[in-house]
């Protein structure tokens, strides 16, 4: 006995009940399905763990300001919480305002505690940043409109660097962000 079949694109199909019925479901689904396992596969492909994260310990006034291209806003006080989430063995780099700003510094402690093997700061912050930019604005991309008094200041290394943390130069970090857009 034969039976039509109305599909979604307003075509029939002649299917007999039985045997052609359940073959024809059969072909059906062994089509769609591997088209959504597809899908899924390229979902999971862009949401891979970054090769860096950056992330400034600002204020958000700050970090709304100006901040480091690709740069990710985290409080300080949020640090612990939002990096429960994060592999471990990708880089993290921090950075705040300036060479007295000791924020990144505890952030990056943190994050060693925790057990994180590859954390490093950025000690001249968004200042130095800022400063950079106006010399290479290719090499030291800025997002923000940068208004906040600060930024126009002297860059001044005067703050020794706490004991145990890895630094990267404004040059380095440069090389690594410009490394991730290849």
């Amino acid at each position: 006995m034969l039976q039509w079949v109305k599909k979604d694109f307003g075509m029939r199909v002649k299917v007999k009940r039985s045997m052609y019925g359940s073959l024809f479901f059969m072909t059906f689904v062994l089509l769609v399905v591997p088209g959504c396992d597809w899908h899924s596969k390229q979902t999971d492909v862009s949401a891979k763990e970054p090769m860096l994260r950056l992330i400034d310990v600002n204020t958000q006034e700050v970090y709304n300001d100006a901040h480091i291209r690709g740069a990710v806003h985290v409080d300080l006080e949020s640090v612990e919480k939002e990096s429960s989430q994060w592999n471990k063995k990708t880089p993290v780099v921090f950075y705040c305002s300036d060479y007295a700003c000791m924020a990144s510094h505890s952030a990056a402690e943190k994050l060693q505690t925790l057990g994180f093997e590859d954390v490093a700061v950025y000690p001249g912050g968004i200042q130095e940043w800022y400063s950079l930019s106006k010399e290479s604005s290719e090499k030291y991309l800025l997002d923000g409109k940068a208004e906040m008094a600060f930024l126009r200041n002297e860059v001044r290394k005067v703050v020794p660097i706490k004991e145990g943390a890895n630094v990267v130069s404004a040059d380095q970090l440069a090389q690594r962000l410009d490394k991730m857009k290849q």
